[in-house]
């Protein structure tokens, strides 16, 4: 495969993973807003859904219900947000079927984000940005997914 198809692969890619950068630079930025990181994940609409479905979720310990992404943004929490759209920003690239590296529906998408926390674990432990390191090993496998088109 040639560098230029590659380049055109990543053109085709669904812009969600896009927003991974851009939300970590927003959430390290003490003067950000939370108006400019809902307008931020708004920009797709399954994970503004992913975020308020998560939000509502019984680990968050309310009954009432969160019905919009900025109540959602302040329940979870900044860091929180930051893993809910990683995750569900790489499923949506990762998660089809791998047939050239032998990889099932979902497989290499279950992978990433057991290497992306081992690899934010390892990140503390080292005194390195966990974000950072959670993000990279999240996307680790999208060169396989670029290949497979």
């Amino acid at each position: 495969m040639k560098p230029s198809q590659l380049i055109a692969g990543i053109k085709k890619l669904d812009p969600t993973p896009q927003i991974l950068p851009k939300l970590q630079k927003l959430l390290r930025d003490p003067d950000s807003s939370l108006a400019e990181l809902v307008e931020l994940i708004r920009i797709d609409m399954s994970l503004t859904a992913q975020l308020i479905r998560v939000s509502n979720g019984v680990g968050y310990g309310s009954s009432k219900k969160v019905n919009s992404i900025d109540d959602a943004v302040k329940r979870i929490g900044y860091d929180h947000v930051y893993k809910v759209v990683g995750a569900a920003a790489s499923k949506k690239v990762l998660e089809d079927e791998l047939k050239i590296y032998g990889y099932g529906e979902g497989e290499l998408w279950r992978v990433s984000v057991t290497c992306a926390i081992a690899m934010q674990s390892l990140a503390y432990k080292m005194d390195e940005d966990r974000d950072t390191a959670y993000t990279i090993r999240l996307l680790h496998g999208l060169g396989k997914v670029l290949i497979e088109k």
